[in-house]
């Protein structure tokens, strides 16, 4: 009975352990710069309010 229920506990730990670490991977900058090429795309922003942003997002 112990080893099943070990194992699930396993399987679950490397779930939550391997989906934070493709979050921290990623980062919010890296999405924040999809989001504002989205924009630039789109005509919502002019090329120096793009360039603004993208340096800002930048640093």
């Amino acid at each position: 009975m112990l080893i099943p229920l070990a194992l699930l506990g396993l399987v679950v730990y490397w779930a939550v352990n391997s989906g934070v670490k493709n979050a921290l991977k990623e980062g919010s900058s890296s999405g924040a710069l999809d989001i504002l090429k989205s924009r630039y795309a789109r005509n919502e922003i002019t090329e120096d309010e793009y360039k603004k942003l993208k340096e800002e997002l930048s640093r």
